[in-house]
């Protein structure tokens, strides 16, 4: 399995420059949201799902969402998000898991 960590240090250690956009192009081109937006929407395309509903922001909502689901504090989500105002909150979405076993807990606590 890839080891994210071990992957981050060898792409530091190949750079030239240590300075500049973390993810660039064999050719040395910076990948900017444009792009990443189209080749993610690729990628939906080929996959069948409705691609315009998505773009780079959504990488954004979904670490939210994923922070938020495994215990993270607000008050980190915030900061890793670079969020200076309490909106960060708009992006966090409640997983169907969280949902299911709401109406029976409250029900029990009757």
């Amino acid at each position: 399995p890839l080891c994210p960590v071990k992957a981050m240090r060898e792409l530091f250690l190949s750079r030239r420059h240590s300075s500049g956009p973390l993810f660039r192009f064999c050719n040395g081109a910076f990948l900017t949201r444009a792009t990443l937006t189209k080749l993610m929407r690729e990628a939906l395309t080929m996959m069948g799902i409705k691609a315009n509903h998505y773009a780079s922001h959504s990488f954004r909502k979904g670490a939210a969402t994923t922070a938020a689901e495994r215990g993270l504090p607000a008050w980190l989500i915030q900061i890793l998000g670079r969020w200076t105002s309490e909106c960060y909150r708009l992006y966090i979405s409640l997983a169907t898991g969280h949902l299911k076993g709401v109406a029976a807990t409250m029900a029990d606590s009757m």
